[in-house]
């Protein structure tokens, strides 16, 4: 079975081998499922424990590694809605960084049968939808014309950093009205909104053979040196990952739905 790697603009699964990990940090928040196996954590010096699934909150020391051959990973914004409910959802111990989560069996499944069947981000959406329960609003209601007008802009100059107030201007809106709109709308404030696409747009250029300094460069980033610092912040992995494993990762990146 070939691993899979799919980028949303404020999510991002990864389905596919196990690989253990040093303690590291990442921002995003990250659900972890062991598919044929527990998973064992340890977070910073503590004794390792072992759990069907868990949540890894923001910036939490950790190491993980399955028992078992396959994994699913799955890495949310924490300043989102999808946060948000996902917290709701999954009960467990609060203030430790981590919570142990058990997935109903039939989304487990789910999770490994599209492993199995291969690359389908219609289906991978759907799955990933359910495990976290995120905002209706952000996937499938009308958004605010506003809204739109202000994807469209942004997708204009793809990783150019524009200033809320030049957005703001764009569709007669304060900047505070506008800031507050776009995270009731989408479900993540306008800075992390667009460093996630940056990301993206440099992930796509990786995966289709560019340099990582020629993918920085389609991202909008300075360089590859920040493209880099960037990528891992947010995932806790080098982007180089991508050129490691390119020829057993099938990768997925959507673009905006104003695009």
């Amino acid at each position: 079975m070939k691993s899979q790697l799919y980028l949303w603009p404020r999510r991002a699964l990864y389905l596919g081998r196990s690989f253990d990990s040093e303690v590291h940090t990442h921002h995003a928040v990250q659900l972890t499922v062991g598919l044929d196996g527990p998973l064992c954590i340890n977070k910073s010096t503590l004794q390792s424990q072992r759990f069907p699934a868990v949540v890894i909150s923001s910036e939490t020391p950790h190491s993980l590694r399955s028992e078992g051959k396959w994994v699913a990973s799955i890495y949310l914004e924490p300043e989102s809605d999808d946060y948000e409910r996902l917290v709701d959802y999954y009960p467990g111990e609060s203030g430790s960084g981590y919570k142990a989560a058990k997935l109903a069996p039939e989304l487990t499944g789910q999770l490994l049968g599209l492993l199995k069947t291969g690359l389908n981000a219609n289906r991978a959406h759907q799955v990933v939808t359910t495990v976290i329960k995120p905002s209706s609003v952000a996937d499938g209601q009308s958004l605010d014309p506003r809204i739109i007008r202000v994807l469209k802009y942004l997708n204009r100059e793809p990783g150019l950093n524009i200033p809320v107030v030049e957005l703001a201007q764009h569709v007669n809106l304060s900047p505070d009205r506008l800031t507050h709109l776009f995270r009731q709308e989408i479900g993540i404030p306008i800075r992390r909104f667009v460093l996630w696409k940056k990301l993206r747009l440099a992930a796509s250029a990786a995966c289709d053979g560019k340099s990582l300094t020629d993918a920085a460069q389609c991202g909008g980033f300075s360089d590859s040196a920040h493209f880099t610092h960037s990528f891992k912040k947010l995932f806790g992995i080098n982007p180089s990952f991508l050129f490691a494993v390119k020829n057993q990762l099938a990768v997925y990146v959507e673009g905006d739905a104003s695009s």
